[in-house]
């Protein structure tokens, strides 16, 4: 699978450094205000990643204060009009675009921050095909959860339109024995509480809480080895492992049907 991602924490990157890759003059936030400016994005060139033959990257862009000067021009809001996309919604669709055929991905991988934000937005009810949300098993998280699958039901109406999948994070490893297999059933009814509540709300045929659909975490466990790295590369092969079901989860979706 060719995999391009795309860091869109402008406010605290760090995907590029942690794909390992050198400093970058040129990032994300240099497209979106070339595009602002111009209209064009410029020269867009994805970074392949050391030991990922199928796996490119474009950074926030380069650190220093130029780029704080950079991020307080980001305005979101300017030259918008009613019934109009954003400006930073064009530039970024722009991008997307360019990614698209310099590196013909199967998948866009959009990095995006913790929290609710602008960019975020954006990501999740604009540009994506599919919604992933991460998150811990805490009440931080469900009260965040529940305002973003309330904003993913009032915006994409037609449930056919959302293809939505949870992540959860830190579960005590054995995930199949105490604790982690309690955490794993109480956070898995309080999403589909939240789900019921929101995006399930109005459906004739609502899924139970057994089906594995859009409330049905998929479990990724805690590892302190990535406690103590800053680079992909340093990951032991056996912590990256318990990632690999990720890529089934996420998979693409084509003209309505899963690769």
């Amino acid at each position: 699978m060719r995999v391009a991602a795309i860091d869109l924490d402008l406010e605290a990157p760090g995907l590029g450094s942690f794909l390992g890759l050198a400093p970058t003059s040129v990032g994300v936030i240099d497209h979106v205000l070339s595009h602002l400016a111009t209209g064009e994005v410029g020269e867009v060139r994805p970074l392949p990643v050391d030991g990922y033959e199928s796996l490119w990257c474009v950074p926030a862009g380069a650190m220093g204060r130029g780029y704080l000067e950079k991020l307080a021009r980001l305005d979101f809001l300017s030259g918008l009009t009613p019934g109009s996309a954003s400006p930073v919604e064009e530039a970024l669709g722009a991008l997307l675009q360019a990614v698209a055929h310099e590196v013909s991905p199967d998948v866009i991988l959009l990095d995006g921050r913790a929290g609710l934000h602008d960019m975020g937005g954006l990501a999740l009810h604009r540009l994506a095909h599919a919604d992933i949300l991460v998150a811990r098993a805490s009440e931080q998280a469900r009260e965040g959860l529940a305002l973003v699958l309330d904003a993913i039901r009032r915006m994409r109406p037609d449930p056919s339109d959302r293809d939505l999948r949870i992540v959860q994070t830190m579960v005590p490893l054995p995930g199949e024995q105490e604790p982690g297999k309690t955490m794993l059933s109480d956070w898995r009814a309080k999403m589909y509480d939240l789900c019921a509540e929101t995006i399930y709300q109005g459906l004739s045929d609502a899924p139970s809480l057994d089906d594995k659909v859009a409330h049905y975490p998929l479990a990724l466990g805690y590892h302190d080895a990535l406690t103590r790295t800053d680079r992909v590369q340093s990951v032991p092969d056996a912590v990256l492992a318990d990632f690999e079901t990720l890529a089934d989860f996420v998979a693409p979706v084509r003209d309505g049907e899963e690769d």
